[in-house]
């Protein structure tokens, strides 16, 4: 059922055919991400199904994970973030296909060509980047301030004074009769 991805594919043959594709693939091939983060860490990681569903649509389903590190926009330090994106695409050959089906369908079209499929697989992780890369705040603000200048931000500890009763007046009134 899954194989080695090849350089270029038929979608459509492949649709016909129910074929499907695993494997990783290195930031070598995946330009247009590593312009986009400082670094790809690892291998991407990448399960493909070309198919058809239960109404015999055609359908390509897959799953993307990736680990890369950005820029932190709070601290600006790097921070390393783990990607993961589902694919559900449905396949079109012309844009006005496209407009005849439901929008919330995310929809690819397809030429009769032959395609790059590590496209597919870098628009999805385009796609699930973060437009701001942070650290959890704790993590920024340690990182910016040292530990010993944090104490001297924190407010001082507020001692619990009670507030005056207001039957104390009363109580005062008491006591002179």
């Amino acid at each position: 059922m899954s194989s080695p991805l090849p350089d270029l594919i038929n979608p459509w043959r492949l649709i016909q055919l129910h074929k499907g594709f695993a494997g990783k693939a290195g930031a070598e091939a995946l330009p247009r991400l590593s312009a986009a983060v400082q670094a790809i860490l690892g291998e991407v990681e990448y399960h493909l199904l070309f198919g058809r569903n239960e109404q015999r649509q055609a359908r390509i389903n897959g799953e993307v994970r990736a680990q890369v590190q950005m820029e932190c926009r709070r601290c600006l330090s790097p921070v390393q973030l783990a990607l993961h994106s589902t694919l559900e695409l449905a396949p079109v050959a012309t844009e006005a296909e496209a407009e005849r089906l439901p929008e919330e369908l995310d929809l690819v079209v397809l030429q009769d060509t032959p395609m790059r499929p590590l496209d597919l697989i870098e628009d999805e992780l385009l796609l699930s980047l973060p437009a701001y890369p942070c650290h959890p705040e704790e993590s920024c603000i340690e990182q910016l301030v040292p530990e010993e200048q944090l104490a001297s931000l924190r407010p001082p500890e507020a001692e619990e004074v009670e507030p005056p009763s207001p039957f104390a007046v009363l109580a005062g009134l008491k006591k002179s009769f």
